[in-house]
C-alpha cells in the first residue's frame, strides 16, 4: 500500500523538481506541431557524398605513415610477394624499439573487388606497420564491406613465364597416371 502511494507521488515529485530547476537547466519540451516537418528523403535520390578522409601524416621514427584505426590496409600473405586485406583495430607505439605495432582484423573477400569483416570478429593479427601498405578503399554500406581495386593488391615479385616442354611433361605424366 506504502509502494503504490509512492508511485502516485513520483510524477508530482517530477514536476515540482522541474519548476524549481533554473530555466537553463530545465528539458525543452518541444510539441511537434511547433517545427515544421522535414521532407522524406529517399536512399536512393543520390548517392551520399562524402568527403575523403584525410590520410594521417604521422611518421614514426624509422619513417613509416602510421595507420589510423578504421584504415584498411595490405598485409603479407602467407605466399612471399602476395597480401591479404585487414582493417586496422589497434594502434600502439613500442617505445623500446622506436617501432608502432597494430592489430589488424582479416577481412574476407566476398567478390567483385569487396573485402568485409566475417560474421564474427576475426581474431587479431599483430604486425609492425614497416610490413603494411595502405590501400585507397570506399566503404560500400549495401554489403557492409570496402571495395578495394584489385590493382593494389598485384604480387610484389612478377610470377614467371610457364614453361611449355614442362607443362607438357607434367600433362603426360598425369594422362599415364589417369590410364593407370
Amino acid at each position: 500500500l506504502a509502494r503504490a502511494g509512492l508511485l502516485l507521488l513520483l510524477p508530482a515529485m517530477i514536476l515540482a523538481a522541474i519548476a524549481l530547476t533554473p530555466v537553463a537547466f530545465q528539458p525543452r519540451l518541444a510539441s511537434r506541431s511547433a517545427r515544421p516537418l522535414a521532407p522524406c528523403i529517399s536512399c536512393c535520390d543520390s548517392p551520399p557524398t562524402t568527403p575523403p578522409r584525410e590520410r594521417s601524416t604521422e611518421v614514426d621514427a624509422r619513417g613509416f605513415v602510421v595507420p589510423q584505426v578504421g584504415d584498411v590496409v595490405k598485409m603479407p600473405s602467407k605466399w612471399p610477394g602476395e597480401w591479404e586485406v585487414a582493417q586496422v583495430d589497434f594502434v600502439q607505439a613500442v617505445g623500446s624499439r622506436s617501432t608502432v605495432e597494430v592489430d589488424l582484423l582479416p577481412l574476407k573477400s566476398i567478390g567483385d573487388g569487396l573485402y568485409r569483416l566475417s560474421g564474427r570478429k576475426p581474431a587479431a593479427v599483430r604486425a609492425d606497420i614497416a610490413k603494411l601498405g595502405r590501400l585507397d578503399s570506399e566503404y560500400v554500406r549495401e554489403v557492409d564491406g570496402y571495395r578495394v581495386d584489385e590493382r593494389q593488391l598485384q604480387p610484389i615479385v612478377p610470377r614467371p613465364a610457364p614453361n611449355e616442354a614442362t607443362t607438357q611433361l607434367g600433362l603426360e605424366e598425369y594422362a599415364k597416371l589417369k590410364a593407370e
